[in-house]
């Protein structure tokens, strides 16, 4: 019941996180218990926490830039995604290399 509580209060799926890594040392330590809460702008310096498909354990990071490009890194996402895209383009550089002339 308070962990349905703090949910609706932090707007939140998960409340309250624990660090599981060192990548957020010196401010915070593994093991550190985070409170969350959300915000609808999200500013360099926020710890932000994210779900991927099929995990269990959320992802907890802190923001170091923000990028105002709506598209920055769907290219490495589709590639990753989508194995035959990543040939295709390996394959499609690697003619380019075989077909370019030398400047000189």
């Amino acid at each position: 019941m308070i962990w349905k509580t703090l949910m609706v209060v932090t707007n939140t799926e998960s409340p309250v996180v624990v660090v599981l890594s060192g990548s957020m040392e010196p401010s915070y330590y593994r093991g550190d218990i985070l409170f969350l809460m959300r915000k609808e702008k999200i500013e360099t310096g926020d710890i932000i926490v994210y779900q991927i498909e099929n995990e269990a354990i959320p992802i907890v990071h802190r923001v170091i830039t923000v990028q105002n490009a709506p598209y920055v890194g769907m290219l490495t996402i589709w590639l990753n995604d989508y194995p035959t895209l990543k040939w295709a383009v390996i394959g499609l550089m690697f003619i380019t290399v075989l077909v370019s002339k030398d400047p000189s």
